[in-house]
C-alpha cells in the first residue's frame, strides 16, 4: 500500500515537471518570435502619435495706458490671429483660428472714450472652428497688434489724442465739402466711347451701382443729395446708351442708364465733386477738360419702374493694366487688415462679411495670405488678394463665386459655347425694316461692320427701290438690329450758314491849280514885237485843277492895256468819295455735306488756239460761298469755308478785255452756335502826292505857286467777312 502511494507521487511529480518544461519552452519560443520581428532601429513614425492639444484662450483683460487702451489676450500656446478693422460700424475684429474659448462669453462693457464693449464668440465656418473677439469702438481709430509669447496685445489709441485729433479735423473739413445737391448732368461723346458726368456741389460720399436686365440697364444711386436740373429723361445719341432717366426721393437720387442692347464695358469712378460713368473705350483725361454735349430732354419724363428700385449688390469692376489710378471705383466700407500666414479661405470669408457678400469658394482655392492694409475699401482688398493669388470671381445675383483664373475661364468658355449652340438651334425670323433718312445700302454696310450684331446664320439685304432692309436672324439678334437701326436712322441735322461781305472804298482828293497868260505887243522902230503864251489859249502856265460842273471852283483876274493883255485863273478842288458794298449770301446745308451758293456774271474773252482759230471762253466773276459744316457733340460747329467775291475791274487787257478783281478767303474754324465771328479782312491805303510845274520857277518862294499844280489823293480799300452759323433744331417726329 505504501509502495503504491509512493509510485503515484512519483508520477505526479514527473507530470508537473514536464508541464513546467513545456510552459517554459512555449515562453522562450514566443519571445524569440517577437524579438525577430522588432526592427533594430525603430522609426519615430512607428510610435503612436499623441493627439495635438487644442489652443485655448484662457484670459482677456483691458489695461489703460497713457495714450492707449491695451487689450491683453492670453492663450495656452502662442495664438495665431487675423485682425481687421471696419469703419461702419467702427470695430476691430480679431479671429483666432483653431482656438477654443476658455473664458466666459459675456461681453465686457467698458463705455469709455474709446471702447464701447468687447464681444467674444465661438464661430464655425468651412468646417473650421475659431474664436472671434469683436472690439466695438466709439469712433474709428488707430490700433496695433503684437505678440509676446503666449500673449497677444492689441493697442488702441485713445480718442482725442494727437492722431485722433488730426482725423477729426480731416473729417470736419470733409463734412464742409460734402455734396448736398446734383447741379448738372453732362454727356461727353468720345471717339470710341462715352462719358456721363454727374456734377455735385461738393464731394459725393455715398453711392451704389447695380445692373438690371430685360432690358439691360445700369442703376446709379447717389445718397443724401437733391436733384436740381429740370430734365428727368435725357435722350442720348450714342451706340451704347439710349437714354438716361432720373428719379428722386427723400434719401437718394437714382439715375437709370438704358443701354441700347447688350451691356457694354463700363466703369464708374468718383473724382471729388464728380461721379463719372465711362462706357466703351475711354481715355484717361478728366471729364472736366472735355467738351460736353447739350442735354436734350424728352417730352414726357418717366420715373423709375418698381423693378429698378429692387436692391442688388454692387457690381465689381476690374482694374485696367497700365493705369496709375484704379479703373474701378470701390464702394465698400474701409477696413484695416493685419494677417500673417492666414488661410486664404478664412480671409476671403471675413472680407465677404465686411462687404455683405454671399461667397462660395472652390476646392481649388488654397494657400496662405500675409497682408497688412489700413483704410482700404473691402471690395478693393478682395480684388488685391484675388489678383495676388491668381484667382478670379463671378458675381451671380448676390452670390460671389471664387475660383482659379483657369477654372473661371473654362466656365466662361462653356457659357459661350452653350450660347452659341443655343443660337444654332434657334429658329430664324425675317423682318422688313423701313429706312427713313439713310440709304438702305449704307445702313446695311454699317450693321455688317458691327460683327457682334449678326449671328453666324444672320444676313441682311438692302432693297434700293423701296429703301427697305430685309434682315434674317434669330429673334433676339433681330431685336438688337432693330434697336440699332432706330438709333442710327435719324434725320441729319442742318446748319444755316450766313456770310456778310462788307467792301468799302473811300477816296479823298485835294488839288490846287493855276492858269495865267495873255499877249504883249510893242514897236521897235518900224517893227512890231508880240509875245504870247504857248500853253494853250495863249496861256503861259496852264496847270488848272480839274474843276467843272459839280466839282471844284475858281476865280479869274484880267488886266488889259494898250500893249498888255493878262489873264489869271485860280482853281481848287476837294473831293471826298465813300463807297460801301454789302453782300449777304445765305445757304442751308446738312451736317458733314458740302453746300455751295454763287451769283454773278461770266465775262467773255477771246482765245486763240494753236491752230490759229479764235474762240470765246467765259470766266466767272461771281460771289460764291462753299462750306462743309460738322456739328460737334458740344453743339458748336466746325466748318470748312471758302468765300469768294470777284467783280469786273476797271483795268483792261491788251485787247480791251476787262480784268477781274478777286477777293477770296479759305479757312477752317470752330463757331459757337448762333454766334457771329469775323473770319478775315483786308485793309489797303494809298496816298498820292503829285506836283506839276515849270522847272526852277515852281520852286521860287512866294511866286512859285503861280508856276505849279499840287494834287493830294488818299485811297482806302477795306474788306471784312462776317460769318454766322446756326444749327437748325428739328421738330420731334410724330
Amino acid at each position: 500500500m505504501g509502495g503504491k502511494m509512493s509510485c503515484q507521487r512519483e508520477i505526479v511529480r514527473r507530470v508537473k515537471l514536464w508541464f513546467a518544461v513545456l510552459t517554459l519552452s512555449l515562453l522562450l519560443t514566443s519571445c524569440a518570435y517577437e524579438q525577430k520581428n522588432i526592427p533594430s532601429s525603430p522609426e519615430p513614425t512607428a510610435a503612436k502619435e499623441e493627439a495635438p492639444k487644442a489652443v485655448r484662450l484662457d484670459d482677456l483683460k483691458v489695461e489703460e495706458q497713457n495714450t492707449a487702451f491695451q487689450v491683453v489676450l492670453t492663450g495656452s500656446q502662442p495664438l495665431a490671429y487675423v485682425a481687421f478693422q471696419l469703419s461702419t460700424p467702427p470695430e476691430i475684429i480679431v479671429d483666432l483660428p483653431a482656438t477654443e474659448l476658455n473664458i466666459p462669453l459675456d461681453p465686457v462693457l467698458l463705455n469709455n472714450s474709446t471702447i464701447k464693449e468687447i464681444k467674444k464668440a465661438a464661430v464655425e465656418g468651412d468646417g473650421q472652428k475659431f474664436a472671434r473677439i469683436t472690439i466695438e469702438l466709439q469712433k474709428p481709430g488707430n490700433y496695433r497688434v503684437r505678440q509676446e509669447g503666449i500673449i497677444l496685445l492689441i493697442d488702441i489709441d485713445k480718442a482725442g489724442e494727437k492722431g485722433d485729433q488730426a482725423a477729426q479735423e480731416k473729417a470736419a473739413v470733409k463734412a464742409e465739402t460734402k455734396a448736398t445737391e446734383i447741379k448738372n448732368l453732362l454727356i461727353n461723346q468720345q471717339k470710341e466711347g462715352l462719358q456721363v458726368v454727374i456734377q455735385a456741389n461738393g464731394e459725393i460720399e455715398k453711392y451704389s451701382t447695380f445692373t438690371l436686365s430685360n432690358p439691360n440697364r445700369l442703376v446709379i444711386d447717389v445718397n443724401d443729395v437733391a436733384y436740381i436740373p429740370a430734365e428727368k429723361s435725357i435722350k442720348v445719341e450714342s451706340p451704347f446708351i439710349r437714354r438716361i432717366r432720373v428719379g428722386k426721393d427723400e434719401q437718394k437720387v437714382r439715375f437709370v442708364v438704358e443701354f441700347t442692347d447688350i451691356v457694354p464695358p463700363f466703369q464708374v469712378t468718383k473724382s471729388m465733386e464728380q461721379l463719372i460713368l465711362s462706357v466703351g473705350k475711354i481715355s484717361s483725361e478728366k471729364a472736366v477738360e472735355e467738351k460736353t454735349a447739350e442735354i436734350k430732354p424728352e417730352a414726357k419724363p418717366e420715373e423709375p419702374s418698381p423693378e429698378e428700385k429692387a436692391e442688388e449688390p454692387v457690381k465689381g469692376m476690374e482694374k485696367k493694366a497700365g493705369e496709375e489710378k484704379p479703373a474701378a471705383q470701390y464702394t465698400g466700407q474701409n477696413i484695416a487688415l493685419d494677417f500673417k500666414d492666414a488661410d486664404i479661405k478664412n480671409v476671403l470669408r471675413l472680407i465677404a462679411d465686411a462687404c455683405n457678400y454671399n461667397i462660395i469658394t472652390s476646392d481649388n482655392v488654397k494657400g496662405k495670405v500675409t497682408i497688412k492694409l489700413k483704410d482700404v475699401p473691402c471690395d478693393q482688398v478682395m480684388d488685391i488678394i484675388l489678383d495676388t493669388n491668381s484667382l478670379g470671381k463671378i458675381m451671380m445675383g448676390n452670390v460671389l463665386r471664387i475660383d482659379t483664373n483657369a477654372a473661371i475661364k473654362e466656365i466662361e468658355q462653356a457659357r459661350y459655347e452653350a450660347r452659341s449652340a443655343s443660337l444654332q438651334m434657334e429658329d430664324l425670323v425675317t423682318e422688313i425694316i423701313d429706312i427713313n433718312f439713310a440709304k438702305a445700302k449704307d445702313m446695311k454696310k454699317i450693321l455688317e461692320d458691327e460683327k457682334h450684331l449678326f449671328s453666324d446664320r444672320g444676313s441682311a439685304v438692302a432693297d434700293e427701290r423701296t429703301n427697305k432692309l430685309i434682315v434674317q436672324d434669330v429673334e433676339k439678334r433681330v431685336e438688337w438690329i432693330k434697336a440699332r437701326i432706330q438709333l442710327l436712322d435719324q434725320p441729319t441735322r442742318q446748319v444755316l450758314i450766313e456770310a456778310r461781305i462788307v467792301q468799302a472804298n473811300p477816296t479823298y482828293t485835294k488839288e490846287l491849280g493855276v492858269r495865267w497868260g495873255g499877249t504883249y505887243s510893242t514897236k521897235a522902230g518900224e517893227k512890231q514885237i508880240t509875245a504870247t503864251g504857248t500853253a494853250g489859249d495863249k496861256n503861259v502856265i496852264n496847270l488848272p485843277a480839274p474843276v467843272g460842273l459839280g466839282s471844284g471852283g475858281g476865280i479869274n483876274f484880267g488886266l488889259i492895256t494898250d500893249s498888255l493883255s493878262l489873264d489869271v485863273a485860280l482853281s481848287a478842288l476837294e473831293k471826298d468819295e465813300k463807297l460801301k458794298i454789302i453782300s449777304n449770301p445765305k445757304i442751308l446745308g446738312l451736317d458733314n455735306k458740302e453746300c455751295v451758293i454763287k451769283q454773278g456774271v461770266q465775262l467773255p474773252y477771246l482765245k486763240l488756239s494753236e491752230q490759229g482759230v479764235t474762240s470765246t471762253e467765259f470766266k466767272d466773276a461771281v460771289l460764291e460761298i462753299k462750306a462743309t459744316p460738322h456739328i460737334a457733340s458740344s453743339g458748336n460747329v466746325i466748318i470748312h469755308l471758302e468765300v469768294k467775291k470777284d467783280q469786273k475791274s476797271a483795268q483792261t487787257g491788251a485787247g480791251g478785255e476787262p480784268g477781274i478783281d478777286t477777293r477770296q478767303a479759305i479757312t477752317d474754324l470752330l463757331v459757337e452756335d448762333g454766334k457771329t465771328v469775323v473770319i478775315g479782312g483786308i485793309y489797303e491805303e494809298t496816298v498820292t502826292h503829285t506836283i506839276n510845274g515849270v522847272p526852277y520857277f515852281m520852286k521860287l518862294p512866294l511866286i512859285g505857286r503861280f508856276f505849279r499844280n499840287v494834287s493830294d489823293k488818299l485811297e482806302k480799300t477795306e474788306l471784312l467777312i462776317f460769318l454766322t452759323v446756326t444749327v437748325v433744331r428739328n421738330k420731334p417726329l410724330a
